[in-house]
Formats: structure tokens, C-alpha cells, sequence
């Protein structure tokens, strides 16, 4: 089974559901966490991330946020920073289906996602349950599990996607 293509519409800010914003010393601290310096150009990256109801954003939607402010920043800078934070667990990485890559700030614990295939929004869900069976399922065969990611898809309750 192929993974669905999202619509066209998934872009849509009110369709992203809405997180906890971090302070500005988190940030840094999370910088700090990779080694790096603390430039007010990877700074403005993360802010990025971590502002407006959107909180799964794509490289190209963080490199037009922050254009005007660093007019001589490259998209392939913000894209190599993004890797790079998702490569310390920084942020994640979400792929879904043929879209690009979508980037979270990890505010909280592992978590997974609903997405609807009519309209776009992606939702964030924990369950134990599901962790356990997980954790498991690894173990019955023979696994050490390192990662994995869960996600569901199907049509909200909007009434534009029943």
C-alpha cells in the first residue's frame, strides 16, 4: 500500500494543530546542545520553528520567514541546519507521503500523527498502549529498536472532509 499524497491544501496554518512555544534561552540552550555557537542566523531558525499555530514546517516555509531579516541566507543553509538539528534530535523530521519533509521543534516526548488525506491536518497523539505493543513486537523478533514512527491516516470530522 502506497502512502497517501496529502492535498494541496495542507499548507494551511488552521490546519496544523497548535503547541507549547519555547523560550528564547531554550533555544540557545538547545544550540548549545549541538556545539554550536550561538548565531543570531541559527537562532532565527529555530524561532522559526517554534512560532505561529504552525508547528510542522517545511524548510522553504522557514527560509521565507526568515528572507527578510537575513536577506544573504541560502535555502541550502536552512535545509543543512534543519538536517543537522534533526540529526542531534533537535527536531524531527516528518514525511508524508510524496510532500516535502516537514520539521517539528521536540517540545515534548515521542509522539505520533493522525493526518487527514482530505484536508491536510496533522494531529499529535500519545499512547502507552501503543508503545508497549511496540517495544514488544521489536523484542519478539530479536530487534534493539533505535526509532520508529507511527502514523495513521484517514478524513477528520470537518465537514468538508466527511
Amino acid at each position: 500500500m502506497e502512502i497517501p499524497q496529502l492535498p494541496k491544501g495542507y499548507t494551511k496554518d488552521e490546519l496544523i494543530e497548535p503547541r507549547t512555544k519555547l523560550s528564547e534561552s531554550n533555544l540557545k540552550s538547545m544550540l548549545r546542545s549541538m556545539n554550536l555557537k550561538v548565531t543570531n542566523q541559527r537562532l532565527s531558525i529555530l524561532k522559526a520553528l517554534n512560532k505561529g499555530p504552525k508547528s510542522h514546517v517545511t524548510a522553504k516555509d522557514v527560509f521565507e520567514s526568515i528572507r527578510s531579516d537575513y536577506p544573504h541566507i541560502g535555502f541550502a543553509t536552512v535545509y543543512r541546519f534543519l538536517k543537522e538539528t534533526s540529526r542531534f534530535g533537535i527536531t524531527s523530521e516528518l514525511r508524508i507521503g510524496h510532500a516535502p519533509a516537514r520539521y517539528e521543534l521536540k517540545v515534548r516526548e515521542h509522539h505520533h500523527h493522525i493526518v487527514c488525506t482530505q484536508c491536510g491536518k496533522i494531529v499529535e497523539f500519545q499512547n502507552e498502549i501503543i508503545e508497549r505493543q511496540i517495544k514488544k513486537i521489536s523484542k519478539d523478533h530479536q530487534f534493539f529498536l533505535e526509532h520508529h514512527i507511527f502514523e495513521l491516516y484517514g478524513r477528520c470530522n470537518r465537514s468538508s472532509c466527511k
